[in-house]
């Protein structure tokens, strides 16, 4: 039988919504600590990658790349896509080894281009949220020396 136009619908379907709005919420991650795991997929580290001497963004054409080093393994570093215009030289990288979650996972980097002097810095730690993604980006500048003409 169908509860039509009465209190008890009413309040059958309010309960419904309730439970549906909860767990849609839950299932989310849209509630504080529920145990689910946002689908989420920040670097650990972002880089602007700029000329030391003019201060403007190593240029693509002198073909930036990077490692993020934990212990002997060196991780490559990605190019970040350029947002139209905007000529932004940025490498990303050190999301954490699979399979780790909620630790500290402490970084090298290293960085060179066509033209330039290799950069590196060290000691860059990253924490790892207990879902395994990293739980905010460190953001660096890298400032490049040229390197000095051949010859």
């Amino acid at each position: 039988m169908l509860l039509k136009s009465t209190g008890r619908a009413y309040g059958a379907w309010i309960a419904a919504a309730t439970i549906l709005v909860l767990t849609g919420g839950q299932a989310c991650g849209i509630l504080d600590d529920n145990g689910a795991c946002p689908l989420l997929d920040p670097p650990g580290i972002l880089i602007d990658v700029v000329d030391a001497s003019s201060g403007r963004f190593v240029p693509r054409s002198a073909n930036p790349t990077g490692f993020a080093i934990r212990g002997s393994i060196r991780e490559p570093m990605l190019l970040v896509s350029n947002v139209p215009g905007q000529d932004r030289t940025q490498l990303s990288g050190g999301k954490g080894p699979p399979g780790a979650r909620s630790e500290v996972v402490v970084y090298d980097v290293e960085i060179t281009a066509e033209g330039y002097e290799p950069w590196r810095t060290s000691g860059i730690p990253v924490r790892l949220h207990r879902c395994g993604y990293p739980t905010r980006t460190v953001e660096m500048t890298a400032r490049l020396l040229p390197s000095p003409p051949a010859g």
